[in-house]
């Protein structure tokens, strides 16, 4: 897929680390989205788990907002995993 392609390439240009991937495959949106004078009506969602420097989270989120093949985007900051006591 041509677009996951670009978007690894941003990341990588961005110097973040993609620790996991999913693809969640096309799903149909709960509502038309209308970005550059277009409708999307479905979009391909792709789940990634990322490592970066703060100091790259703005650049990468400005750069998201302005990546053509990115209808909608959302960066989580998620907690690290804590190990279960046994």
């Amino acid at each position: 897929m041509a677009a996951q392609t670009e978007l690894r390439d941003l990341l990588k240009k961005n110097k973040v680390t993609i620790l996991e991937e999913i693809d969640w495959g096309k799903k149909q949106l709960a509502y038309t989205i209308k970005r550059a004078a277009t409708r999307y009506t479905e979009a391909n969602y792709l789940h990634w788990i990322v490592s970066a420097a703060p100091k790259q989270i703005a650049k990468l989120e400005f750069e998201l907002h302005n990546a053509s093949r990115v209808i909608r985007h959302l960066l989580v900051i998620a907690e690290p995993k804590k190990e279960q006591a046994a």
